[in-house]
């Protein structure tokens, strides 16, 4: 069976836990863990099994990742989602977005030049206060601010 190699970016607590659903998937490869700080990429990568640590995402696409997940700070997902899109690798980004509106516009629009798949966590879509939000929009009692 062909596995996806996926890399992971950013070897912070959400990319734990993703590694550990990731390494449950007999479809999936986690062939590289890159992060700045040198000690969580190599935690993370053990844990991961097969994986390498590296420092960047430039050494990730050298590993020949198909996919990447970027787990950055929310101020830092903008550039690499880019930069995944911008070289056709499968890229799945936790949220937000982006921290801004233009960021979020950057990435629909690459996003949307691009041929690989762009996919964002929203593991809150479903919780109360954001029912309740989306409840006011679909009513007309909210505009979003991207509608105005």
């Amino acid at each position: 069976m062909t596995r996806v190699k996926v890399g992971i970016l950013g070897a912070g607590g959400i990319a734990k836990v993703h590694t550990s659903i990731l390494k449950k998937d007999e479809r999936v490869q986690i062939i590289g863990v890159a992060d700045i700080v040198e000690e969580r990429a190599d935690a993370l990568a053990k844990e991961a099994g097969e994986a390498k640590a590296v420092k960047s995402l430039e050494e990730l696409f050298d590993l020949g990742v198909d996919a990447v997940y970027v787990t950055t700070p929310n101020t830092m997902h903008v550039e690499p989602v880019l930069k995944c899109l911008e070289n056709n690798v499968h890229v799945f980004s936790e949220k937000p977005m982006a921290t801004s509106l233009e960021g979020a516009e950057q990435i629909r629009q690459a996003a949307e030049r691009s041929k690989v798949i762009y996919n964002l966590g929203m593991n809150r879509r479903y919780a109360s206060v954001y029912k309740r939000v989306k409840e006011l929009i679909d009513s007309g009692e909210v505009t979003p601010i991207w509608l105005m």
